[in-house]
């Protein structure tokens, strides 16, 4: 296992990908709720912390790794990528197994939001139809209308977008 800067100007090369070779693994850890990059406990990186990875020889040596820290550390997250890095999906994500439960998307809630988001785009329709009968003079239902048709495609591909992770997962 070797801990890599992400970017180091003063390394030759400076880039991970130029350091990493074909059948090598990179894992990037990260809290599991938020995503967002931690160090290898779990705990954010502080202000001006370099990013880091580290690199395995085998995708059977990253696994045991990220095991036994999702197991000491049950907020983290581990992503394993190949030589390619983050171009192609990872190799595999490692989560707390008690953790992946808890997050696990209820396909409910994405068709819900996908029929919110329909109903807003539908609801946006008598305003613009009250505006029209006015001459469109009364600005307020059209400015509505069209906010309510951003919402509702927001919202709407926001549930298609968990759909499709459930999916995935």
């Amino acid at each position: 296992m070797q801990e890599v800067a992400l970017y180091d100007p003063q390394r030759r090369p400076a880039s991970w990908m130029q350091i990493i070779q074909p059948g090598q693994y990179a894992v990037f850890h990260k809290d599991a709720r938020t995503e967002i990059e931690t160090n290898w406990e779990g705990a954010y990186l502080p202000a001006g912390a370099p990013s880091t990875c580290l690199i395995f020889d085998s995708l059977e040596e990253a696994k045991k790794y990220c095991e036994s820290r999702v197991r000491q550390f049950s907020n983290l997250r581990c992503e394993i990528y190949d030589h390619a890095g983050k171009a192609r999906p990872p190799a595999a994500i490692v989560l707390n197994p008690a953790l992946a439960k808890s997050l696990e998307e209820n396909p409910t809630n994405s068709k819900r939001k996908i029929i919110l988001g329909i109903a807003l785009m539908l609801l946006s329709l008598p305003l613009f139809f009250w505006d029209w009968k006015f001459n469109w003079g009364l600005i307020l239902p059209t400015l509505i209308g069209l906010n309510l048709i951003f919402f509702g495609f927001r919202i709407a591909f926001w549930g298609l977008g968990m759909l499709e992770r459930s999916k995935v997962r």
